[in-house]
């Protein structure tokens, strides 16, 4: 019987461990392929919510805002309301009243009018609109860039995150140009238009940084003798990789927001907001780590090139870093980890702020920020 016994526990006990094998791999798979198309896949980010206008006069917009709730919308910061052929920016506080949101309203091209429906932009400003004196340059031969001359020969480079577009670093850019910079906001590999990476993916970072290279040949060709290097969200962690691999280039400053400093981290970040496919349960940390596995196993993706924060020996130079507390997609964590472990870099936590959003709950602190310390880097 004691026989019997110990092998039906052995039969049990293996018949388990098949079953957690099993569920981790199909779970690891399914969260493997979410890796793949939410963060690996080439695509631009998806408009929020649709909301619907309600009403436009003097100065002040009201929008319809159904449940789930539009923080954006709802909140004091600056963003802009897009629509086909039109576009206008919202700031100040709300009155909220049910489901009704009524902002202050600057119309900037085309009549918003009632039952139209808007989407919001955390850019403030519409995606084609070049600013005074800018143009549009070509580097490498073969990738596109928005070039404002200045009056310095030290040039801001910028690099935006993944999904967006140059537009996106004008709140970066502006503060530089008042110092007498000139700036060069670049395309890379994958945006649209410009050519594709051999893997046909993003690679946040392990490749790109060859794009920000030939940038920074082109600025040094045309004049550039120092330079500031900017980045947001995925364009942090180009600007970090490309300081890793480029240890003489004349980089004086850095200015980041929003970081991706830690690809891993990310994903443990984004896995940790969810749960078990129809349950409540957390995914565990095994589950992700199997997916990360697998991750590479079907695309490729190196997790360690893409770790600037255990490979930091790129911060050499001042950096500074906006990061909104309120981050639901590159956790405040990892900005708070590099700031603690360098001295060179200054953090800047906007409490209210979600993914690089700092400029929308503070248009004018958040340039004054960028300006005393790229002056203060340069002097």
């Amino acid at each position: 019987m004691g026989v019997a016994i110990r092998r039906a526990f052995t039969r049990g006990l293996l018949a388990l461990l098949a079953l957690v094998v099993t569920l981790h791999l199909a779970g690891g798979w399914y969260f493997s392929s979410m890796i793949g198309q939410d963060a690996l896949a080439v695509r631009p980010y998806p408009p929020e919510a649709d909301l619907q206008v309600v009403r436009v006069r003097d100065g002040a917009i009201t929008v319809r805002d159904p449940s789930p709730a539009n923080s954006a919308i709802r909140s004091a910061g600056t963003f802009g309301l897009e629509w086909d052929g039109g576009y206008g920016v919202v700031s100040g506080p709300p009155r909220v009243n049910g489901e009704r949101v009524t902002r202050q309203w600057r119309p900037v091209e085309g009549r918003a009018t009632s039952r139209q429906l808007v989407t919001i932009d955390a850019t403030a400003r519409p995606h084609d609109e070049l600013v005074r004196n800018e143009r549009l340059v070509r580097y490498s031969g073969r990738l596109t860039a928005r070039y404002t001359p200045g009056r310095s020969d030290t040039w801001g480079i910028l690099v935006h995150g993944k999904g967006n577009g140059p537009q996106e670093m004008e709140r970066v850019a502006a503060p530089l140009r008042e110092l007498g910079l000139p700036t060069l906001s670049i395309h890379y590999r994958n945006d649209p238009g410009q050519p594709r990476d051999p893997s046909g993916r993003y690679q946040f970072g392990a490749t790109e940084w060859h794009d920000l290279a030939a940038a920074v040949d082109y600025a040094r060709s045309h004049g550039a003798r120092r330079l500031v290097l900017c980045g947001t969200s995925m364009g942090g962690g180009i600007v970090a990789s490309y300081l890793r691999h480029s240890k003489n280039a004349p980089v004086d400053a850095v200015v980041l927001d929003s970081p991706m400093l830690s690809m891993q981290q990310t994903v443990e970040f984004n896995a940790a907001q969810r749960t078990v496919l129809g349950t409540s349960l957390p995914i565990p940390g095994s589950l992700v780590w199997t997916a990360q596995g697998l991750t590479t196993m079907r695309y490729g993706f190196d997790w360690d090139a893409t770790d600037y924060l255990d490979h930091a020996e790129w911060v050499r130079m001042p950096v500074f870093i906006a990061h909104g507390a309120r981050d639901a997609t590159v956790p405040i964590s990892t900005s708070r980890q590099l700031a603690r472990a360098h001295r060179q870099v200054t953090l800047y936590e906007e409490p209210e702020a979600d993914h690089v959003q700092s400029w929308n709950y503070d248009p004018a602190g958040y340039s004054q920020r960028i300006r005393r310390f790229v002056r203060a880097a340069l002097e």
